[in-house]
């Protein structure tokens, strides 16, 4: 059920992002895309220790840190997403925007499963996604 859900708010903020204008293409996103199968490589385990690493900072630290100021835990959920989403400059306003979207729901699921773990997994699994993705998008030229 978390997955649908996930699915449908990404899909409802991509297509906000559209008609904002804000949407598109990102070379910086296509510049950093791998090429060779070496930087597949080391674009999944690079994948993999972000998805570690950013859910221990974020939700596993940051979370619980922000909850604990005394806005309670949804406090701790907003400032997580937010700090998330803004380490992510680099992808423009819509990329942090949808990230922090992301953050949301990383967190979220924290809370649900009472785990880091299925977030870690969704984490790298989304950025290897992506990287192949825009390898695809790089190889054939569609940007």
């Amino acid at each position: 059920m978390f997955w649908i859900a996930a699915l449908i708010v990404l899909a409802v903020i991509g297509l906000s992002l559209k008609a904002a204008g804000l949407s598109g293409p990102q070379k910086t996103l296509t510049a950093i895309a791998p090429s060779t199968p070496m930087e597949v490589l080391l674009w999944m385990v690079l994948s993999m220790s972000a998805g570690f690493c950013e859910e221990f900072v974020f939700r596993g630290y940051f979370l619980r840190q922000f909850a604990s100021v005394g806005g309670g835990v949804w406090l701790g959920v907003a400032c997580s997403s937010l700090l998330f989403g803004a380490s992510h400059g680099y992808e423009g306003a819509a990329g942090m925007i949808a990230i922090t979207a992301y953050g949301a729901m990383f967190c979220t699921l924290v809370l649900v499963t009472k785990s880091l773990r299925p977030g870690m997994i969704a984490h790298a699994w989304h950025d290897i996604f992506s990287g192949l993705m825009l390898a695809l998008v790089r190889f054939f030229h569609l940007v």
